[in-house]
């Protein structure tokens, strides 16, 4: 029986082959570009990056633990979308480049997120719990010597609705040709991830859903345009059978911590009942207005009343009509959270415009940096104000 001490020697031994190949790699320019490289390989990896963000529902308000993350180009691009992100490996070298040459030098970055790297010990993640929204491990967990230790730590950091994303490269890795000459080069771990024996040490660390993302292999299928069209129509079963074999056989892996609640970080319906009840249709320029609304939320998704600033948050919002052009203009913020079927009444404070005319304003609910529920096929309403 391996004891305790073993398993950390073991894991330590582990961390330091990782280390050594990022530091026989340091001056590897593909590090600094991946995966914007033209090759099929980097191609495929874009592909599934992009599917492993949508299966994960990734928000805007997020934090996600970027597990694994070598050299921080996954990192990267979610901050480059909004996401504040952990990145968090065993390797100080693979962090240094990712900080100071892949955020640090690149302008693209928003560096107001704070994104944060992490050295950690292969054993514990140094975070605490319940704080951590999504976690993406891209081609990482595969290297790990210690699975059910690291997937009970992920649980734990994990807030509950959270969920967990991988992409990996599956049975059979550890015996391909680049497996093997990884670990003979580097002493680094290559394994193999079968899905029963990863979806029981998931439900063991306490996991509650465990759902496979299968996705086409785009170079694999094609059809003309008439084949297609009866495929539409319902006939050509080959067309089927075609796209069954055109599946990846790597999918992606989602874990979740129970079900989430669906509010304005990760919404489903956002539906609002707005009427104008108190108004004044004529003012001075530059006059001070006072417009107060009843709204009802008709939609199933809770709105959150986040600080202001807050992504995700979400407030009653006056936009100026021109011709086809909506320009933003003015809003009023919720007190507290909205759940569904709530209604409340809400005061709207703003200045007339500075120039005399006819205006016509419309009123919508906002999902701060997300959307306008108009977008979702929200009705909203609207009304004409003459400044004189």
């Amino acid at each position: 029986m391996t004891s305790e001490k073993q398993v950390i020697q073991e894991i330590d031994q582990y961390n330091r082959a990782a280390e050594y190949y990022f530091k026989k790699k340091e001056n590897d320019r593909y590090l600094r570009e991946k995966p914007f490289v033209l090759s099929k390989s980097d191609i495929e990896v874009q592909i599934r990056f992009a599917l492993l963000i949508d299966a994960l529902d990734i928000s805007i308000g997020d934090t996600v633990l970027d597990f694994g993350a070598g050299t921080c180009w996954t990192s990267a691009l979610l901050n480059r979308m909004g996401v504040r992100t952990i990145s968090i490996d065993v390797s100080r070298t693979a962090l240094k480049i990712g900080k100071e040459e892949v955020f640090q030098f690149d302008k693209r970055q928003k560096m107001e997120l704070t994104p944060s790297f992490i050295v950690y010990n292969g054993r514990r993640i140094p975070l605490v719990d319940g704080c951590i929204d999504r976690i993406l491990c891209f081609e990482a967990f595969h290297h790990v010597p210690n699975p059910q230790d690291i997937l009970n730590e992920m649980f734990r950091i994990l807030r509950d609705g959270g969920k967990a994303g991988f992409s990996e490269p599956g049975a059979g890795h550890s015996q391909s040709t680049e497996a093997i000459r990884e670990m003979e080069t580097y002493g680094v771990l290559e394994s193999d991830l079968e899905w029963s024996d990863f979806r029981q040490k998931a439900e063991a660390a306490g996991f509650t859903g465990f759902l496979l993302k299968p996705y086409l292999t785009p170079n694999r299928v094609s059809f003309t345009l008439e084949e297609y069209l009866k495929f539409l129509g319902g006939e050509g079963n080959h067309i089927s059978e075609q796209l069954v074999s055109s599946l990846s056989p790597l999918p992606l892996i989602i874990l979740e911590k129970f079900k989430e609640k669906v509010d304005s970080r990760h919404p489903n319906v956002l539906k609002a009942k707005i009427t104008i009840i108190e108004s004044a249709r004529k003012a001075r320029a530059g006059e001070p207005l006072n417009i107060v609304v009843r709204v009802k939320n008709i939609g199933d998704t809770l709105w959150l009343a986040a600080p202001q600033g807050s992504p995700c948050r979400v407030a009653v919002g006056i936009r100026m009509i021109e011709g086809n052009e909506r320009k933003d203009f003015a809003r009023g913020f919720l007190t507290k959270d909205f759940p569904p079927g709530n209604e409340d009444v809400i005061k709207v404070c703003f200045r007339a415009p500075d120039k005399k005319g006819r205006y016509l304003l419309e009123f919508d609910m906002v999902n701060e940096q997300v959307c306008w529920f108009v977008d979702r096929g929200s009705e909203p309403c609207t009304m004409e104000l003459e400044v004189i």
